[in-house]
């Protein structure tokens, strides 16, 4: 059983234990970003170098083999320990450890200089990249990030270490030439508007939340653009140029003390968003527990009292309160 010198073990046995959860070839590949076919020669190779079978291709959904359980408890246990062993390496060589941490747009602004003024010198480099959920994770499985905040919990990803930081309702963000038609809008006020929904990215959480939704009440919008900046997808409806279906937080992309938009309740019930802090399991644990608190703290005296603000003379100023 081979593992990379980093201590984190291969892609191919990264893809097996996906496999093992999900137990799914369709999920893990387009969870790890590669083709179906591709991850089924992947597994095939190792059965090939193993001797035995490690999945029950016969039932659905696939089903790990006996051999296949202990095989994934054995990397999890050797994974583990080499990293644990890595980080007293350093200690003895008094290396200053590193952070690769990921995080949403919505909150990178605020939840970043607070992470860098906090761990200040206790680190060799903090580096941070900006990108939407799908991505994040991606990045996380993949060895490229450390710690991500990220939009919605992937439970079906196993193997992740999960903290929820911030919950969130959703609103509707409607140009300023709405704002004295009317306070309140249905669902057939929004069809007729002839202007198109703005969504995030494919690969975004925040247009998963928001299909689910729609598809669960049955409701279609024309929908030709794919935003993946929420300051621009704000300055786009502050344009005239459409609507979104989005969260509090997406308001303060813009830095703006008023933005020049309407802002509206759903027409029928809400969904809220969560945000969550990621790690792998028995990964960086201390610093996921040391960033909760960094965010938490963020969240009560900068992010919540800009937001409370934000909605202050809307229609939506009971929702702050569903802020958490």
């Amino acid at each position: 059983m081979k593992l990379q010198e980093t201590g984190a073990l291969k892609p191919s046995w990264r893809a097996f234990l996906l496999l093992c959860e999900a137990q799914s070839f369709s999920n893990v590949a387009k969870t790890v970003g590669i083709s179906q076919s591709a991850l089924s020669k992947t597994i095939k190779g190792i059965e090939s170098e193993l001797g035995f079978p490690l999945f029950d291709r016969t039932k659905r959904p696939i089903v790990p083999t006996p051999e296949a359980l202990l095989l994934r408890e054995e990397l999890l246990v050797m994974s583990a320990a080499i990293d644990e062993k890595i980080k007293k390496l350093r200690l003895q060589k008094d290396l200053r450890p590193t952070l690769r941490f990921g995080c949403v747009d919505s909150v990178c602004r605020f939840i970043v200089p607070a992470l860098i003024n906090h761990f200040g010198d206790s680190l060799s480099k903090f580096s941070q990249i900006t990108a939407n959920s799908g991505i994040l994770i991606k990045k996380l499985l993949s060895n490229e990030l450390d710690v991500i905040l990220v939009s919605g919990s992937f439970d079906e990803i196993s193997g992740l270490y999960r903290r929820k930081i911030f919950t969130e309702p959703s609103l509707i963000v409607l140009p300023p030439k709405f704002e004295a038609i009317k306070k309140q809008w249905s669902w057939q006020d929004l069809q007729k508007l002839e202007l198109p929904l703005l969504s995030s990215s494919e690969s975004s959480e925040a247009k998963r939340l928001n299909e689910r939704f729609l598809s669960s009440s049955r409701l279609h919008f024309f929908s030709p653009y794919q935003i993946d900046s929420d300051e621009i997808m704000i300055s786009l409806i502050e344009s005239g140029i459409g609507w979104a279906i989005t969260r509090p937080s997406t308001l303060l992309a813009s830095r703006k003390d008023k933005l020049s938009v309407s802002l509206v309740p759903l027409p029928k019930g809400n969904f809220d968003r969560h945000l969550y802090l990621m790690s792998k399991e028995n990964f960086f644990i201390p610093e996921v527990n040391t960033i909760e608190s960094v965010c938490k703290s963020v969240l009560q005296s900068e992010i919540k009292p800009l937001l409370k603000e934000l909605l202050k003379y809307t229609e939506l100023f009971q929702l702050a309160k569903q802020i958490k």
